[in-house]
């Protein structure tokens, strides 16, 4: 009678134990391991030692019953979850790695998304089975949960979901500054008669969204991180450490990127002119500008703060160019010379304050159509 009591306690201390841990990992994980670090990472090693002291008498506290669990999370193995989730608890890593279910493209947070909750669910299944009961909590999970984490909504303005699924939190800017960027610099010339000469204000006003939103689109294609549409123009950065996320080097990205920009832009700026009451004699459109460095990248208040010499330039090389053209700076040209299907021609330029300098008007070939 007593080892039966002993066994009955077992499974209350697992029903507690996970129970506390799925509430406290709901937090963890929400916020991007920001909220109650120490005390989720107790929860997990009370679950831990729970399950250690069934499996004395009952391995089956971790058999998969359930088809439905079974089958959301493929190749999972409820033993193995439970060391990585020892291994975590015990250390210093933001998420726990589970094999299966995991790549080198799935976010931290991501891989302790389903494995945990198959573990969970599991477990208080099993538990409330065994203590008589047949009902059950409800358990749900949504592949679009990780859109709703702290670190996806904070650059889902920024990024693209191929990326935001490969990194997360604070770990991006870190990694972008202490790497080779290109700065792309859209600026849309002749932009104030597109503005005064508008049928009306909400005819610019669908016209300039229209523009930035297939920019945007344009960016996460080819793995761009998008700081902001300046008012009539708009700014991206190519990182290395981003374009190698969708497979691409951060020339090849920003090449495929310009092209495109470049091709939608003639034609979309040519037939903008038509719908306004006076056509300004000089050619209106985009400019680009870009040059390369490295660039530093912080987030303050929630506000991408991004300094260097290639944004700089970059925006002189915007300003120099006239509309329908890219200029890049030196050092830029020198990247790309070496790459297949390009021109580059040396054209003399000055800034604002009178400084002169030698630009080159970047021609990218047709293999260079992207076709997003």
């Amino acid at each position: 009678m007593s080892e039966a009591r002993d066994r009955r306690s077992d499974y209350l201390d697992c029903l507690v134990a996970t129970s506390s841990f799925e509430t406290v990992w709901a937090y963890y994980w929400q916020s991007d391991g920001r909220l109650f670090d120490e005390e989720c990472r107790q929860a997990g090693q009370n679950v831990v030692r729970a399950v250690r002291r069934i499996l004395e008498h009952d391995p089956a506290i971790l058999q998969v019953k359930s088809e439905s669990l079974t089958n959301t999370v493929e190749g999972s193995s409820n033993e193995a979850i439970v060391d990585a989730l020892e291994d975590w608890a015990a250390g210093t890593s933001r998420f726990p790695y589970f094999e299966a279910g995991d790549s080198a493209t799935t976010s931290a947070s991501e891989r302790g998304f389903g494995n945990v909750w198959l573990l969970t669910s599991t477990l208080l299944m099993n538990s409330i089975e065994a203590l008589g009961g047949s009902r059950y909590g409800m358990s749900m999970l949504s592949a679009q949960q990780p859109e709703y984490t702290a670190g996806w909504l904070r650059w889902k303005a920024h990024l693209p979901d191929r990326v935001l699924r490969a990194l997360h939190g604070d770990d991006i800017l870190a990694d972008m500054s202490a790497a080779t960027s290109i700065s792309v610099i859209g600026d849309i010339k002749r932009s104030q008669d597109l503005m005064t000469y508008a049928r009306d204000s909400q005819q610019f006003s669908d016209r300039i969204s229209t523009f930035t939103e297939r920019i945007r689109e344009l960016s996460d294609v080819y793995g761009g991180m998008f700081d902001k549409f300046t008012g009539d123009g708009f700014l991206v950065y190519f990182s290395e450490i981003l374009t190698a996320k969708v497979g691409l080097s951060y020339t090849d990205a920003f090449l495929y990127f310009i092209r495109e920009v470049r091709d939608y832009s003639v034609a979309y700026f040519d037939d903008w002119c038509k719908a306004v009451r006076k056509r300004p004699a000089i050619q209106v459109g985009l400019a680009l500008g870009a040059d390369i460095g490295n660039i530093e990248f912080q987030d303050r208040r929630n506000n991408l703060i991004a300094v260097g010499d290639a944004i700089v330039w970059s925006s002189r090389m915007a300003s120099s160019a006239g509309a329908g053209n890219i200029l890049v700076n030196n050092l830029l040209a020198a990247e790309l010379r070496s790459l297949p299907d390009l021109s580059l021609t040396a054209v003399a330029a000055e800034t604002k304050t009178g400084e002169d300098f030698l630009a080159y008007q970047l021609e990218p070939g047709d293999s260079w159509k992207g076709g997003a």
